[in-house]
């Protein structure tokens, strides 16, 4: 039976698609599957941020039993880092040209308005991904984040912070022969005094490898008679094509190599990005702040979500769905990275 005006508005009117659209199909979302951010939401459009460094640890002195001398203590210092969060708006309609004459692919009929809603839901999180996956990437990989629409511009960490990636070359030999444990315990050793004590609560170590890095660690001469005497701490799965988000990886010198073959992931072929994943929300640099509603009034009055969807019907029955999210990525310890490069 056709649907009246007054049917459209009582089920569509003010509603929500992005609550039964949650659990959707997968995507090549590497850093959102990888969960390398620690989420905090805003309830304020601008983004206030208690950067918090530890002294190092005072050696105390010994004092004279009864006397008045004493040890201070050294408190730790904060910055305040504060930015608006940027706001991504979207819309869609839904009007009989979308339907009409068009066959279902559920029963071969007429598709149905429901369809039609279902349809552009799916495709609103789809987009809604691909964006966190760009802002999340530019804040890794180029220590940035976008921020047009907002007064202070564009974000870099590196002249926010006055910090900036460390870096190491990786020699392979001209026959891809060296022996390659002893420089990345090196790398690793170089990231931890970084690292100071972070690196308590660091539950693993990434390296994002460009094509011709991942294939020239995949295929060292000493890496491979480490696997083949199956000795603790070589190659696991190095060629058994493990996937992650549809990426390829391997383990090997307690690392997860991973291949960056796509262009969102801004990265050379004969470079890596090595970084910590950190067990602790408090010591994680990587922070995806997520702001409020900012374009629907009873939206704006709930609570702080990843994003926000909501549909208008007309007086004709025509229907229009919007979403909003709003989110900045930081990047508050670029020096916890470290860039790779095949030695020439």
């Amino acid at each position: 039976m056709a649907k009246t005006v007054k049917d459209l508005k009582r089920d569509y009117e003010g509603y929500d698609f992005v609550a039964p659209f949650k659990e959707s199909r997968a995507g090549n979302y590497l850093l959102q599957e990888l969960n390398l951010f620690a989420t905090s939401p805003s309830k304020a459009p601008t983004a206030r941020v208690a950067d918090i460094v530890e002294s190092e640890a005072k050696e105390l002195t010994q004092n004279d039993r009864y006397g008045t001398d004493t040890n201070a203590v050294v408190v730790d210092k904060a910055t305040m880092y504060e930015a608006e969060i940027p706001v991504v708006h979207q819309t869609a309609s839904v009007r009989p040209h979308d339907w009409q004459g068009k066959l279902s692919a559920i029963d071969g009929k007429e598709m149905t308005i429901d369809e039609c809603i279902a349809a552009r839901a799916d495709r609103f999180n789809i987009d809604y991904k691909e964006r966190v996956e760009k802002d999340l990437s530019m804040a890794i990989f180029q220590g940035k984040a976008e921020a047009i629409h907002t007064d202070a511009g564009n974000v870099d960490f590196s002249a926010v912070t006055g910090k900036s990636p460390i870096s190491q070359e990786i020699d392979f030999g001209a026959l891809n022969t060296n022996e390659l444990t002893t420089q990345f315990n090196k790398a690793r050793r170089a990231l931890n005094k970084e690292l100071l004590g972070a690196r308590s609560f660091v539950e693993g170590m990434i390296v994002f490898c460009g094509a011709e890095l991942y294939d020239s660690i995949r295929t060292n001469a000493y890496q491979r008679e480490l696997t083949q005497y199956n000795v603790p701490g070589s190659s696991k799965n190095a060629y058994t094509n493990q996937l992650i988000a549809g990426f390829e990886f391997f383990d090997a010198m307690n690392y997860r190599f991973i291949l960056i073959d796509d262009d969102r992931y801004e990265i050379d072929e004969k470079a890596g990005l090595m970084i910590p994943k950190f067990s602790r929300t408090d010591v994680n640099p990587l922070r995806l702040i997520q702001g409020p509603c900012s374009r629907h009034q009873t939206v704006a009055q709930g609570g702080v979500q990843a994003r926000y969807g909501w549909t208008n019907v007309d007086d004709h029955g025509m229907i229009q769905m919007e979403q909003e999210f709003s989110q900045l990525p930081l990047n508050l310890r670029p020096n916890f990275q470290m860039k790779l490069k095949i030695k020439e």
